[in-house]
């Protein structure tokens, strides 16, 4: 479930959401959102019975996961009869950042996501688990409205994934003056719209 933020906008949008995160940092932020529908859990694991979901969401999950295919079987594992897998995974870095996103230069100097789920890796992780792939294509979700202090926050407490097993001397030098580069921006409680592109 990550922070949450994905979840929220279902809830709002009539959904009965549960999220189920590894991370305990990512919890917190979506406690903070979705109250106790969130739950522990690992993705090759999930905390709930077989069939008991219409849908199962991976939002930009993936990279995070080594096993994708022991993933996808259990995401077909909890889906009940006529539900989707819907995954929503990042771009490489190369990809191009539509619009106009004023943290991308500050954000590129960020340690990079250790590895790219392809396209064709999920159609074959999802196919060995039963399930007939309906669609893939690129997508641009926001823009997302975050200020240079709320960025800064999540970079902090490591809530990005890229981010969790940095060690202090890369942190230090790689890490921090993103940090304080981000909170001396002009009206760093002001936020500034960013384009998210997923595929």
């Amino acid at each position: 479930v990550g922070t949450g933020l994905v979840a929220t906008a279902l809830r709002a949008g009539g959904r009965d959401v549960l999220g189920v995160d590894l991370s305990p940092a990512m919890l917190a932020h979506a406690y903070r959102r979705m109250g106790a529908r969130v739950a522990v859990g690992d993705a090759r694991g999930l905390p709930l019975r077989a069939r008991s979901c219409d849908n199962v969401l991976f939002v930009a999950a993936l990279h995070a996961i080594r096993d994708v295919r022991a993933a996808f079987a259990e995401a077909a594992r909890v889906l009940r009869p006529g539900g989707r897998v819907v995954v929503l995974a990042a771009p490489d870095d190369d990809a191009p950042v539509p619009g106009d996103d004023v943290y991308i230069s500050l954000l590129s100097e960020l340690p990079p996501h250790q590895r790219v789920v392809p396209p064709a890796v999920v159609g074959d992780a999802a196919a060995a688990a039963g399930l007939r792939p309906v669609a893939s294509e690129p997508v641009t979700i926001g823009p997302m409205p975050q200020t240079p202090n709320q960025v800064a926050d999540d970079i902090e407490t490591r809530t990005w994934s890229n981010l969790w097993n940095v060690d202090g001397v890369v942190w230090a030098r790689t890490v921090e003056p993103v940090i304080a580069r981000l909170r001396a921006m002009p009206h760093p409680d002001e936020p500034r719209e960013r384009p998210f592109a997923m595929h």
